[in-house]
């Protein structure tokens, strides 16, 4: 059977080495040749799965979809795939693999989606769907909250629009005091952006 290999990282995970686009593609690979499946192509890219436009997964979906006959669509985990549970791509791709149009492996995960799913699978795929949601909705909430105390501990003078020659400095600071170390200076810039700071500046 054809495969179609999806490795995918975003923004905040780039730094994560053991998540890394290389490591996601041998490991699908290794997985491809253990089943016999045969890539015909291979799609690793850098694309937030949280937001709704994601213009590199359109286009492997469109080539998904070109397809004649049945493929495998492999990832390693599935928030590679998605992180919303919402996003109607998903829901097509299910749909497909419980029409036997395709099948949708999760190599780490050790989860198969296809026609032969039982209840008890569609239900774990599901979780894992929520679970990667929350994943990232956590990561938001918490870093809103520990800027709203820091800004609650320190000087009023924070709050003034004058940061915009000095915010890179400023985020950089704020990154490697009480950031996550998975987040991107660019994240963090622009979490203060929507949030916080910088209501006369612009992010990166």
């Amino acid at each position: 059977m054809k495969a179609i290999l999806i490795a995918r990282v975003s923004t905040e995970e780039q730094r994560e080495a053991g998540n890394s686009l290389p490591a996601q593609v041998i490991r699908i690979e290794k997985y491809c040749q253990n089943k016999g499946f045969k890539i015909i192509k291979t799609c690793s890219f850098d694309e937030s799965a949280y937001k709704s436009q994601r213009d590199e997964f359109d286009r492997i979906i469109d080539f998904i979809l070109e397809q004649k006959e049945k493929v495998v669509v492999c990832c390693d985990e599935v928030d590679r795939l998605s992180r919303n549970v919402f996003d109607k791509r998903i829901s097509l791709l299910y749909e497909k693999a419980l029409n036997d149009e395709i099948e949708l492996h999760f190599i780490s995960d050790g989860q198969v989606v296809n026609k032969h799913i039982s209840a008890v699978e569609k239900f774990q795929f599901s979780i894992s769907l929520g679970l990667a949601k929350y994943y990232s909705d956590a990561i938001s909430d918490n870093i809103k909250r520990a800027l709203e105390q820091k800004l609650r501990l320190s000087t009023p003078r924070l709050r003034q629009a004058g940061f915009v020659e000095g915010r890179a400095n400023l985020t950089t600071l704020i990154k490697s005091l009480f950031c996550p170390s998975s987040l991107s200076t660019t994240s963090v810039r622009l979490l203060l952006y929507q949030n916080l700071f910088f209501a006369k500046a612009r992010p990166d």
